[in-house]
């Protein structure tokens, strides 16, 4: 990513945001959009679109970008892997704007405490330290995401003022009208890794362990039994993000079952061992655990409880602790699989 061109100033004033069309965008939200997108001539007005979002993902980027460089902290370990999103919908990207939020809430508070800075000082509630919840009634759209964005957009830009910095992109991005929620996403996905490697207050592998607890939860509620805990051997944790992202495939076999759309991501290349944090596998982890959610909502599956004691947090929980967990939700998932398969053979073959 090009650096952005930085500048530190004595007195007070407000930074100049280098995309003015993220100004259109935000005049757009001042008033309900319309129901229908635009798509030619048949929409009954401007929407946001997912180029909207990305202008605002990309801004947020370079503005993380500029206060790592004042901050004087390391850049990205170059890397010949990456995560390739093949699909995905608004409420994907929503789900995952939402950690977004609670991290860069996190930063500008480690920020600010750690340079003596009184975040009151600027316009920005930051007592509300959760993101927006998604819409209830209806579908996620562009929109709703981009208000998630900007409000992580805001508090870095609260902080980059009072850190008297100036920020500037020589070449704002165009807004692309073909971009996808899937192009969006990706985008979404590389902030986070920039912001786990800024964040004081790292994510560890309890918090991946509550995840996991949450997912075995949700895979219990569809159906899936709670099996008895697998033993596991000694483990770091780049091998439990590789098997998240196998259990994320056996979600998509679930889904797929119950014509439920699931986020289609992919990992290309193979990361290095020093390449994946806890915090990284968290936020993989955070995908299993909204997809499971969004099943068990939408077939309003009754609430289970899962045997006592059987997967209780350990006090030091090591990633082997999290690949155990994992067994037990692979296997939930493979019998949540097995049971739709086993319904789609017996409709078949029942007489009319």
């Amino acid at each position: 990513m090009e650096e952005p061109a930085i500048s530190k100033r004595v007195h007070w004033a407000k930074r100049t945001v280098g995309c003015v069309a993220l100004a259109a965008a935000w005049s757009m939200l001042g008033a309900e959009a319309p129901d229908a997108a635009v798509e030619g001539a048949g929409g009954t007005g401007e929407d946001v679109l997912p180029g909207h979002v990305f202008q605002a993902a990309r801004q947020l980027h370079f503005e993380l970008v500029a206060l790592r460089f004042v901050l004087e902290q390391p850049p990205l370990p170059a890397s010949s892997a990456s995560l390739r999103v093949a699909a995905a919908s608004p409420r994907h990207v929503f789900t995952q704007a939402q950690v977004l939020f609670r991290k860069t809430h996190q930063l500008a508070e480690e920020v600010a405490e750690g340079n003596a800075l009184s975040l009151d000082e600027m316009d920005v509630d930051w007592r509300r330290s959760t993101p927006r919840p998604a819409p209830e009634g209806r579908e996620t759209r562009p929109r709703d995401v981009l208000r998630l964005v900007m409000d992580s957009q805001e508090r870095i830009e609260a902080l980059l003022e009072l850190l008297n910095i100036n920020v500037s992109l020589r070449d704002p991005p165009e807004l692309d009208p073909t971009l996808r929620p899937s192009d969006v996403l990706e985008e979404v996905l590389k902030i986070k890794r920039q912001l786990n490697r800024m964040m004081e207050r790292k994510y560890s592998m309890r918090n991946v362990y509550a995840q996991l607890q949450a997912a075995i939860n949700y895979a219990g509620d569809l159906g899936g039994g709670y099996p008895a805990l697998p033993a596991s051997g000694a483990a770091q944790p780049l091998d439990v993000y590789r098997r998240l992202v196998a259990s994320l495939g056996l979600v998509r076999d679930v889904g797929a079952q119950a014509d439920i759309q699931v986020i289609d991501l992919r990992s290309e290349g193979e990361y290095a061992a020093d390449e994946v944090t806890p915090s990284d596998v968290y936020d993989f982890a955070t995908m299993v655990v909204g997809e499971l959610r969004h099943m068990a909502e939408r077939r309003q599956a009754p609430s289970t409880v899962p045997p006592r004691g059987e997967y209780t947090m350990p006090r030091t929980v090591q990633p082997r602790h999290v690949l155990a967990l994992i067994g037990v939700l692979e296997t939930q998932l493979a019998e949540l699989v097995a049971a739709a398969e086993a319904a789609t053979e017996a409709g078949a073959t029942t007489p009319s």
